[in-house]
């Protein structure tokens, strides 16, 4: 992150970057999340499926914890997306309803 914030700001000042942060676990972002990065930044979660699959998912947060902690970081004004991939099994109106949650743009 302090590389990021450098290009941005520390480069005369003069680049407007935006960066993107993906990651299986956006928990872990939110420790990080007061970072004045990021303001400039959008933060990515993959959701594969709605349902749970341990012997492929490894050891991946719950899918639940993962729509739960996209939630925290968009009400906190940084703006989300979602990926969807590997494309696995699922229900439609249960993975639409955990993509609404993350409130991507």
């Amino acid at each position: 992150m302090n590389y990021c914030q450098y290009y941005n700001d520390g480069l005369f000042n003069c680049f407007g970057n935006r960066y993107l942060f993906q990651s299986k676990n956006p928990r872990r972002i939110l420790e990080f999340i007061k970072h004045p990065i990021f303001e400039k930044s959008v933060v990515c979660t993959t959701i594969e499926t709605n349902r749970n699959y341990p012997k492929f998912m490894g050891n991946a947060p719950k899918i639940e914890d993962r729509v739960s902690a996209m939630e925290e970081i968009a009400e906190k004004g940084i703006e989300t997306f979602v990926t969807i991939e590997p494309i696995m099994y699922f229900d439609l109106p249960e993975l639409l309803a955990f993509v609404k949650r993350c409130k991507p743009v």
